[in-house]
Parts: structure tokens; sequence; C-alpha cells
């Protein structure tokens, strides 16, 4: 076990002499950006190198301070590469945001590739367009054929992978919505609503951290376009045991 005060944060520095005690890993970019973390000496090299191989911010920010503890050089591995994995999708939506307004350009900046749009599975169409007005059908999380996390939120399935669901709801959504713009999401000019059913047990209170994934997908997507009003519901069951549904309403530009 190693002893250690854990203070992993990404600042804003063209000089790393002036910060004492501490391993500073150069990462370059437009801007220097620096990780710093305040160490015992001989602890884990291999941390400082793997901050330097995989971390492509390049932008400030300020991650969470994690609290005093014992840590195991397995905890402080597992605690670094969630950060880094947080670090990894804040540089993907700087990305996105450098791509301006043209949506195509910001979901390849985001590494998004929308599913083909799933048939309707009943007596519904995937979309109806009144005017400038779309309204997607409820979406369930379905990739490559397969339902993601069946099960309720949390005894069988987790909120993380919830959240998962949702992000493919969010991706079904925008299929349907790309189909229903004649293949130009540029014509979108508005998320209007997300409504979200979160298959949930009795006392699972946290249905808007689920929808959290979706919303942040349009606002990734749209930028400030994708902001919505939002509904975030817990529901006894969905079809298919399906943990997550969500439809959406969009206003769009006609051409």
């Amino acid at each position: 076990m190693c002893k250690t005060r854990l203070n992993l944060v990404v600042i804003e520095s063209s000089n790393a002499g002036k910060l004492p005690d501490t391993v500073a890993a150069s990462v370059g970019g437009d801007k220097t950006s620096l990780v710093v973390m305040q160490w015992q000496p001989r602890l884990l090299w291999s941390v400082q190198w793997l901050i330097i191989g995989f971390l492509p911010s390049k932008r400030i920010m300020i991650m969470p301070t994690l609290p005093a503890r014992t840590l195991s050089r397995r905890a402080l591995l597992t605690a670094l590469t969630s950060t880094l994995a947080v670090v990894a999708t804040r540089s993907l939506q700087v990305q996105a945001a450098d791509a301006g307004d043209d949506v195509e350009a910001r979901l390849r900046a985001l590494g998004l590739e929308l599913p083909q749009l799933a048939p309707a599975v009943a007596n519904y169409v995937p979309f109806v367009r009144d005017g400038d007005r779309v309204y997607i059908a409820g979406q369930l999380p379905v990739a490559a054929g397969t339902l993601l996390h069946p099960g309720k939120v949390p005894t069988e399935v987790s909120l993380e992978q919830a959240q998962q669901a949702a992000r493919q709801c969010a991706l079904n959504v925008l299929a349907a919505l790309k189909r229903a713009c004649d293949d130009d999401l540029n014509r979108v000019r508005r998320c209007l609503r997300l409504e979200g059913f979160v298959a949930s047990a009795d006392d699972f209170q946290q249905q808007s951290l689920v929808m959290n994934a979706a919303s942040d997908l349009m606002v990734d997507v749209f930028a400030d376009k994708g902001r919505h009003t939002r509904v975030a519901v817990g529901v006894n069951s969905l079809p298919l045991n399906a943990c997550v549904e969500i439809s959406a309403i969009f206003a769009i530009n006609q051409v």
C-alpha cells in the first residue's frame, strides 16, 4: 500500500518548474497543458508515462479532487484511468465545438456514427413531420439489433449501464431525425423536448441522471440548439423489458 494525497488536475501553464513536489506531464496542443499530481517519492513512475501517452486534452480543465486516503496501486490506476476517460470525452467535445455549426462534422469529431433507422414494431411510424416540427416516436436502446441492458434500474441494470442505454436511445432518435430531415441534420433549428422513461425499482429516484446522458449528447451534437426541455419519468416496465425509452420533438427549417 502507498499513502498519498492524490490531487489530479489539468491546468494551463507554461512552466512546470514552478510546481514543486509534483509530477507534471506536458501534453502539448495549441496551449501547453499539464497534468499535476501530488505524490510521494518512488510512487509509480508508470503513472506519469500513462498520462503522457494517453491524455489528448489541450484546454484548461479542473478535475475532481480525490479525498486523502490510503490507496493501493490498483486503486490509484483505476482512479487515473477514470479521470483520463473523462478528459478524453472532454477533448472530443472540444473538437466538436471546433467543427462549428456543421452537424455532420460535429458527429465525426465526436466519433459518432448514427445507426440505421429501425422499422416500427407495431402500428405506428418512427416520426411525424408537421410543418416545422418533427415528432420522434419512442426509441429503445437497440444497437445492431440487440437490446442493451434490459431490466430495471438499479436492481438489474446499474446507473452507468442505464446511462449507456439512454445515450443509445438518443442516437436512435437522431437516426430518425436525420430521415425526417431528408438526411440533412443541418436543417435542425432546435431540440425542443426530450421525454425519457426509465424502468425503475420502487425506490430508485435518479431518473434525471439517466437522462443526462441523452441530454448531453444533444448538446454535444447541436451545441446551443441542442438545449431542450425535458421529462424524466420512472415507470414499472417498458416494452421488451427495456431499461430506457426516449421520444423527442424538434424544430427544423423547411425547404
